[in-house]
């Protein structure tokens, strides 16, 4: 039901190269067939506004390891603007393996490159999968280049992690950064050292990685436990103590388990304050809750009981208290499950202030999709440790806020949000992406939150361009850190519907900013996968986050 999917761009451009034939080179002859037919199919495209036959023009050109082609490629770059086009260049210059050819791409994903910056980033991560040794050294270089970009420095550890083991030599250049100041450095760095150190029980890397999961204040710490787990071989959870003692075993094997100098033995760190979404542990500090509103939210809740046993099972993998400190001791005892809470109006404290247990949902309340969906969004924010910041998106044809801005999650916050909550009456379409890019745009500073918004209406901003690279960087320190999604259906009204388009444009939007979409469906079994789970599961692929399938058990996602 739940899977926890932490395979960022650089594993789904694994999956494209490896479904890219190998071709052989084209001779100048056939290159200039080829790019006859290249220039009049992508200017019927262009002239037409059809992004499908540019889409057909680029793939033209798989496999030619021409330095013609490579610059047709280069070219298009420059001017195109469409997510999926845009995909399609990166995949098709993945074709390519000739040295004199991959070193045209590594010019251009270069700072001083001349194509938009988003594109050259985008070339970046493509380069790994030429398999050259070209290009892993273009991308070690623009990793040394002291006047590379923020976005440089993340597309730079997202390539180095496709380059896997090979790349043990380089590793130091992740490790470094997982100090670094900025939040989605520290992200890629510790998605690179996953990928890099994986199966080694490297010491020195994972003791970077424990120091991270000590001393981060958001989910950075979540990238942190994936990377140990994946270079370990074991998972510890959250719990500093646990992964300094396996550390420590791993020095000392023959230790005792009354060993003085081991980590934690004799002090106790009090737990950090968690909560959780649907059994979705909740590590953000900055956070953005998408609610559905549209009228299919009315209908009934397919198999309640179901439903019960599956979200109650979620929840009991939280409850262990979260230690973040390395000077811990024995974990507290956890607490009994509450009585359920009978429904009514709220009330004028929380139920659980500071994060210290949850609520359990009202069943005998929950008669429609709306009940489970609002009643879960209220008895989290009663839930949430006091120094969170949030608001709440919510979605149907048009797209509102409850709040233009991230406030802190205190008693009075939280009780407006849950009169706004239970004010909502679900009507209308599903706007899917409209959602989304409202999400993106709402930060802790109101005249970010404006400048983010751009030309925005009432079914969200509507530009979907980014913002200019020193307003990406505001974005990335006060925006969103994670963002929790609920939808029973697909895009149905928006300024995009197709769910491709929609996965190829976030996945582009969010490649600096390292936002993890956590998806919650709450669709009916019978409706398949046309009907919104694919792409719920994919936004939350995409950028390293959750996918719950509320509407079906065990699903294997």
């Amino acid at each position: 039901m739940r899977t926890r999917l932490f395979a960022i761009l650089p594993a789904l451009l694994l999956l494209v190269a490896s479904a890219v034939p190998a071709a052989a080179a084209l001779d100048d002859a056939k290159m200039k067939t080829v790019k006859g037919e290249y220039e009049k199919t992508l200017k019927q495209g262009q002239s037409t506004d059809d992004f499908q036959l540019r889409i057909r023009a680029y793939k033209m050109l798989e496999g030619a390891d021409h330095e013609d082609a490579a610059k047709l490629l280069i070219a298009a770059l420059k001017d195109e603007k469409h997510a999926t086009c845009l995909r399609t260049i990166c995949e098709t210059c993945a074709s390519f393996r000739a040295e004199g050819v991959v070193k045209l791409f590594v010019a251009e994903a270069a700072p001083k490159g001349k194509s938009p910056l988003d594109n050259r980033c985008k070339l970046l991560r493509t380069l790994p999968l030429t398999q050259t040794k070209v290009a892993y050294d273009g991308v070690l270089a623009i990793l040394d280049d002291k006047k590379s970009d923020l976005q440089f420095e993340v597309a730079g550890l997202d390539a180095l992690a496709l380059f896997g083991s090979a790349a043990a030599p380089s590793k130091d250049r992740a490790v470094v950064r997982l100090k670094h100041s900025f939040r989605s450095v520290r992200i890629a760095a510790c998605n690179a050292l996953g990928a890099i150190c994986e199966g080694s029980k490297d010491e020195a890397t994972a003791t970077a990685l424990i120091d991270l999961l000590e001393k981060g204040d958001g989910n950075d710490v979540d990238y942190a436990r994936q990377a140990l787990m994946k270079i370990t071989g074991v998972d510890c959870g959250l719990d500093v103590r646990e992964w300094r003692n396996w550390l420590f075993n791993q020095k000392f094997p023959n230790a005792k388990e009354d060993d003085p100098n081991r980590p934690g033995a004799t002090s106790v760190k009090k737990p950090r304050k968690t909560t959780d979404y649907f059994g979705n542990e909740i590590t953000a500090q900055r956070m953005v809750f998408v609610i559905d509103c549209s009228k299919s939210m009315l209908e009934p809740v397919s198999g309640k009981d179901r439903l019960q046993n599956v979200i109650t099972e979620e929840r009991k993998k939280v409850k262990k208290p979260v230690i973040t400190g390395s000077d811990t001791g024995e974990t507290p005892e956890e607490k009994k499950p509450e009585e359920e809470a009978p429904a009514g109006p709220p009330k004028d404290e929380r139920k659980n202030p500071g994060g210290e247990g949850k609520r359990p949902l009202n069943w005998s309340a929950i008669k429609i999709k709306w009940d489970l969906a609002s009643q879960e969004l209220i008895n989290t924010l009663e839930s949430l440790p006091d120094d969170r910041e949030f608001t709440i998106v919510f979605f149907s044809t048009n797209v509102w806020v409850w709040k233009p801005v991230l406030v802190k999650s205190t008693p009075d916050n939280i009780k407006d949000a849950v009169l706004a909550i239970r004010r909502i009456k679900p009507d209308g379409n599903t706007n899917i992406f409209g959602a989304l890019m409202k999400a993106f745009s709402l930060t802790t500073d109101p005249k970010l939150s404006e400048k983010l918004n751009g030309k925005a209406g009432p079914k969200g901003p509507v530009t979907g361009e980014k913002p200019a690279p020193e307003v990406e960087k505001e974005a990335i320190e006060k925006g969103a850190e994670s963002i929790y999604f609920l939808t029973d259906g697909a895009p149905t009204d928006g300024l995009i519907t197709d769910s491709e388009n929609i996965r190829a444009f976030i996945e582009d939007y969010n490649s600096s900013r390292k936002v993890q979409i956590n998806t919650f469906y709450i669709g009916d079994p019978g409706q398949g996968n046309h009907h919104g789970t694919s792409l719920m599961a994919s936004l939350a692929h995409d950028s390293g986050g959750v996918y719950v399938d509320l509407a079906q058990e065990g699903n294997g996602r």
